[in-house]
């Protein structure tokens, strides 16, 4: 037996379930063509867009509704 709490099992994958989603990386452009922003600031960083594979700057999929 596991001595993490099963709550924090689940949150952390490790109850054998299925999370929930999975953050991809998207860019803002792919943003506006795949989803809505949700209205609030988001953090970008450089990286690849998991949508385009261009590198640019991107932030969670999330953000964009997706």
């Amino acid at each position: 037996m596991s001595d993490i709490p099963e709550f924090l099992q689940k949150i952390m994958g490790m109850n054998g379930e299925e999370t929930p989603h999975e953050s991809k990386w998207i860019c803002a452009p792919c943003g506006n063509k795949l989803g809505r922003h949700n209205g609030h600031a988001s953090t970008y960083h450089f990286n690849t867009c998991d949508y385009c594979n261009q590198g640019q700057a991107v932030t969670e999929d999330r953000d964009w509704g997706l």
